[in-house]
């Protein structure tokens, strides 16, 4: 029974050494482990850096695909404006160019007897049914000093006023030729407007006789 004892107690002492310190395969799963470890975390690395590389250069393409596709849609954008404009512009232009075109046709019209004459000349401008449609503000015939002596359709408070201060009669009376004004307040009609005013053929004396609306 002593050496019963004796040969439990040994193995229990080997028991306790062995929980103390490893043995060698313990030591060795571990280093198969660790390396195992070692391969899989490179690969990891590896894999998180080429996805990396390919997310910034799918962010990169998309981020410049994105830039040319605004600029391109900036560029049609202003050819489509200036476009636009340009088919307006040339519209009013033209628009411009009729009512002058019209103007000139009626002030050749106009002799120096009709401007010693009101009634005619008013019956004269009267029967130019057009004008109420080309110039909603009418038409009007002004003497050397700007001062209007017949308008059509008739507008109260105009005939006797004198306009020498536009710079449309300043055109037509001092410097002999066809003018549109700069946008102005009506001195009637108290709302934004601008004004054309043609010269007729000189009369005479020299004196040019405009024709305003």
């Amino acid at each position: 029974m002593c050496l019963r004892r004796a040969i439990d107690r040994n193995q229990t002492d080997l028991g306790k050494w062995a929980h103390y310190g490893p043995s060698p395969l313990s030591a060795t799963k571990i280093l198969v482990k660790l390396n195992i470890f070692w391969r899989h975390s490179l690969k990891t690395r590896v894999t998180l850096f080429t996805l990396a590389i390919f997310l910034i250069s799918i962010w990169s393409l998309s981020f410049f695909v994105s830039r040319m596709l605004r600029e391109d849609m900036q560029r049609q954008a202003g050819e489509q404006q200036f476009s636009t404009a340009s088919i307006v512009a040339a519209h009013v232009n033209d628009e411009l160019i009729n009512r002058l075109t019209a103007l000139e046709m009626v002030a050749k019209t106009i002799t120096p007897a009709m401007l010693g004459d009101p009634a005619t000349l008013q019956a004269m401008l009267d029967a130019r049914i057009i004008f109420p449609m080309l110039f909603n503000s009418g038409v009007a015939v002004t003497d050397t000093d700007g001062t209007v002596v017949s308008n059509a359709p008739p507008m109260a408070g105009r005939i006797g006023e004198n306009f020498m201060e536009r710079d449309y009669l300043i055109g037509a009376l001092k410097e002999v030729h066809a003018t549109i004004s700069s946008p102005v307040i009506g001195n009637l009609s108290k709302a934004p407007s601008f004004g054309m005013a043609v010269p007729p053929p000189p009369p005479p004396d020299n004196m040019p006789r405009p024709l305003a609306r």
